[in-house]
């Protein structure tokens, strides 16, 4: 099914690496959203803000 909706065989990829890429975007995300607060409230830049 998803080879008929989304053709990747015309996009030179796979299933496979599409939802590996799609992981690994959610996965940086993520650790962003996470890290990058904490990071900042080091150097002095209030938490809530």
């Amino acid at each position: 099914m998803l080879q008929r909706v989304f053709h990747p065989d015309e996009n030179q990829t796979t299933v496979r690496r599409e939802l590996l890429a799609g992981l690994t975007t959610f996965m940086t995300m993520a650790y962003v959203v996470v890290v990058n607060p904490q990071i900042l409230a080091k150097s002095g830049m209030p938490w809530p803000a």
